[in-house]
């Protein structure tokens, strides 16, 4: 990571008081975590002492510090509050807060905009005036795919007057490739309640591929999902609650597939996790995925149980056509990585420290 002279920045951890684990705490850690270790940066971190309950947060090996946080306020009400900070610095958020004060050179990583497109009352009307505000009070953005950055000019257009760049995410470097007996199954991971995520339609395409298996990674399965399995899918499926990486990894190396059948991400984390551990993704051709998945991802249109069973099938019968796809992926994935994320940030910030000297 090239710079010049050193440069105090602020880092904000509230994203690890707001959730316990999560994409936006993997990125924020593995972020910190490099540019920690550039000593051009003079790194000061903010925090609540509730951060440690974050699961990702807790892994983390650096100590807890105490400067500049604000314990006494209630969590909603200092996930809005205006940071102070004083003298020239990047003062870059985890989660759309802001520093305020005399050189502050506010840096906002814009992740998706989920809540516009899929919520309603309240809960979509705060994301929005979060996000533009924070936007507003930003002199450089980030986003993490081509995707969000065409939303955020959607939903923000006063965006457009300031500085934006698209920084990827990369991958937890766990996730590898092990050439072992795939099992008859396919993987589903991530949220169930979401409609946009189509769990529905990956149990209905797994009941047209006779003996094959779901594997469900994540939260334990509701009443409804075990009533709805049995009657779907009966013993043809488990959950796998809450993994580790390394056991994620593992399932995802003895599987046929991933079905990643979400109609809106503003990265795809497991897509990039999946292809790097060499199981072939089946996703849809929406969003961040094309970004992310590339000519690699089997992408499809509509998600239609059909098609998708049908590619199932072809990957279980066809060991050429599964090992180009395996290999394709991997050469994909090789794309990514947190260090380039992290080198690409930094580079940011000096444009954005120039710019303001």
């Amino acid at each position: 990571m090239q710079s010049g002279s050193t440069q105090h920045l602020v880092m904000d951890n509230i994203v690890y008081s707001l959730q316990r684990a999560g994409g936006g705490s993997v990125y924020w850690s593995n972020l910190q975590s490099r540019l920690m270790d550039d000593s051009t940066l003079d790194v000061e971190i903010i925090e609540r002492m509730d951060a440690v309950n974050n699961i990702i947060r807790a892994k983390q090996g650096h100590a807890c510090p105490t400067n500049g946080t604000n314990h006494d306020l209630p969590l909603r009400i200092d996930e809005i509050r205006k940071v102070p900070v004083s003298g020239k610095c990047l003062f870059h958020s985890s989660d759309y807060r802001f520093g305020v004060g005399e050189g502050c050179i506010n840096i906002t990583t814009v992740h998706d905009f989920i809540c516009e497109k899929y919520y309603s009352g309240i809960t979509k009307h705060f994301s929005i005036w979060q996000i533009s505000r924070a936007v507003r009070h930003s002199q450089g953005l980030i986003c993490v795919s081509e995707s969000t950055k065409r939303d955020l000019l959607k939903y923000i257009p006063s965006a457009a007057l300031t500085p934006t760049t698209v920084i990827y995410h990369g991958f937890d470097s766990t996730y590898t490739y092990r050439s072992v007996a795939r099992l008859k199954q396919v993987a589903f991971i991530g949220s169930r309640g979401s409609s946009y995520k189509n769990f529905q339609i990956a149990v209905d395409s797994v009941a047209l591929v006779p003996d094959l298996e779901l594997v469900i990674i994540g939260s334990p399965l509701t009443h409804e999902e075990e009533m709805m399995l049995q009657a779907r899918i009966p013993g043809r499926y488990k959950s796998v609650v809450f993994p580790s990486s390394s056991e994620i990894c593992g399932l995802f190396n003895e599987s046929v597939a991933l079905l990643y059948l979400s109609e809106y991400e503003g990265f795809g984390l497991p897509v990039l996790e999946a292809m790097a551990s060499g199981l072939p993704v089946i996703a849809l051709n929406t969003s961040s995925i094309p970004e992310v998945g590339g000519n690699a991802a089997k992408l499809l249109d509509e998600p239609a149980p059909e098609e998708i069973a049908c590619i199932i099938k072809d990957l279980m019968d066809n060991d050429a056509g599964f090992e180009l796809t395996v290999k394709e992926g991997l050469a994909q994935a090789a794309l990514f990585s947190w260090d380039r994320t992290a080198r690409e940030t930094r580079m940011f910030y000096d444009e954005m420290w120039k710019t303001h000297e």
